[in-house]
């Protein structure tokens, strides 16, 4: 990257001049959250498929379905597709 006096800076020093507040303590940790929850979501869906196919007696390519279904539902929302 070029400053404004011609010479090249590196990141560290970019992020000095812009600074480090609360709004950027804020987004980490919304970020953090954010793939946090990310996280238990496949946790859960570890869980609940064998707990599904004892409780409910569901097949397992029903169980593999539920799982499929909740990985397509983040592939089209991250690519902007709205059903």
């Amino acid at each position: 990257m070029s400053g404004s006096d011609g010479n090249t800076f590196s990141i560290g020093e970019a992020i000095d001049a812009i600074g480090f507040g609360r709004f950027q303590v804020l987004l980490s940790l919304f970020a953090g959250f954010a793939f946090m929850a990310d996280a238990m979501e496949v946790m859960i869906l570890s869980i609940l498929g064998p707990a599904l196919v004892c409780e409910w007696k569901i097949s397992d390519y029903d169980q593999a379905s539920l799982t499929t279904v909740v990985f397509l539902g983040k592939w089209l929302l991250r690519n902007g597709i709205y059903i």
